[in-house]
């Protein structure tokens, strides 16, 4: 069978080998892995949730490649004006917050919650830019 993930060695923000397992949910189905009974089980892959003790990003330990989550993927985002218009709404709302939130001198966040705003901004980000990865 077709090796259809890659285990993250380093910190995916600041590259550090300096990882920890914070909890380990063992092998699953990738995302979206509906099938049908009479067809042959979706391969699994290890679920990990890693800590990096340097710049303290909470990731998960595997990518499973884009084109096997994606291929046959029924809902894209995109194609829903409705999910384009609340994304849009979201992103100027979380951005208007969190300016009241920042040190006008330093531009460091202040508040936790509105830390997990910037965090959730840039994983959304860092999704749409992904590129896959190259020894699969």
């Amino acid at each position: 069978m077709k090796v259809i993930y890659e285990t993250t060695k380093t910190c995916r923000i600041c590259g550090s080998g300096h990882l920890e397992e914070l909890l380990n949910l063992g092998d699953q189905p990738p995302a979206n892995s509906l099938y049908d009974p009479e067809d042959s089980t979706p391969p699994l892959v290890p679920l990990r949730l890693m800590f990096c003790k340097e710049c303290t990003t909470v990731q998960i330990g595997e990518s499973v490649n884009p084109q096997y989550l994606f291929s046959k993927y029924i809902w894209v985002t995109g194609t829903s004006k409705t999910a384009v218009e609340h994304s849009h709404y979201f992103f100027k709302k979380a951005l208007i917050k969190s300016r009241n939130s920042t040190n006008r001198r330093s531009g460091v966040c202040q508040n936790p919650v509105k830390k997990i705003i910037y965090w959730m901004l840039a994983s959304a980000l860092a999704s749409c830019v992904a590129l896959p990865p190259t020894s699969m």
